[in-house]
């Protein structure tokens, strides 16, 4: 939709990053019934993955300029974005591993214990 201009490109942005969050929908699903490792991992994913569109969405319009710098064809703009965006996402959350999951502090079963996971 994007080679064709039906869709700008800020907008297939905008919906491949919402497909980034709407892709843990799968492992929320895929967590219920399940034990409490599952469902921590499940939800640090959807908190990970929100966290990273929260962080660049009001910076969407200069990101999808920076694209379109990145390849002639508008679609292949859209997938570097996914693919940067992916690499700010782990660039942005790397200082943090150590204190989310850090096995002696139990700082990732803290946060599970907290919003109520048994199991």
């Amino acid at each position: 939709m994007v080679r064709l201009q039906v869709v700008p490109p800020v907008i297939a942005i905008a919906v491949a990053l919402g497909s980034n969050v709407g892709t843990c929908v799968t492992a929320m699903l895929a967590a219920v019934g399940t034990g409490k490792a599952a469902k921590t991992v499940a939800i640090f994913h959807l908190v990970y993955n929100s966290a990273g569109v929260i962080l660049i969405y009001p910076w969407l319009e200069p990101f999808a300029g920076l694209m379109a710098w990145t390849a002639a064809d508008i679609a292949r703009q859209v997938a570097n974005a996914h693919t940067a965006f992916n690499l700010f996402s782990i660039l942005a959350a790397w200082p943090f591993i150590p204190l989310i999951f850090n096995p002696k502090k139990g700082t990732l079963q803290a946060v599970a214990n907290n919003i109520g996971l048994k199991h």
